[in-house]
């Protein structure tokens, strides 16, 4: 293009237009796809670090409930059997 502009043709227009290397096409498609194969497993590892993170809060906020629960209930029955009246203290 630079070439068909001039009117004097140098001898790098004439000898040798330059045209890309097959060579140098295929190393940067090669190059291109392993990038692309790299970006893509580093996306995935880190969205199944932050999917793995989000379900072990969500157990961890589970878990706590139940323990919360069990121990209210635990409590609850213990403090029910306390205001029951003991039948030894009844008989006397």
């Amino acid at each position: 293009m630079i070439c068909n502009s001039l009117k004097t043709l140098p001898n790098e227009c004439v000898d040798q237009p330059f045209e890309p290397k097959s060579e140098h096409i295929i190393l940067w498609i090669t190059l291109s796809v392993f990038g692309f194969l790299i970006l893509l497993i580093f996306i995935i590892l880190c969205y199944r670090r932050v999917v793995r993170r989000q379900l072990s809060n969500n157990m961890n906020k589970q878990v706590n409930e139940l323990v919360n629960q069990y121990i209210t209930m635990y409590e609850a029955d213990k403090f029910k059997g306390d205001n029951e009246p003991n039948s030894k203290i009844n008989e006397e």
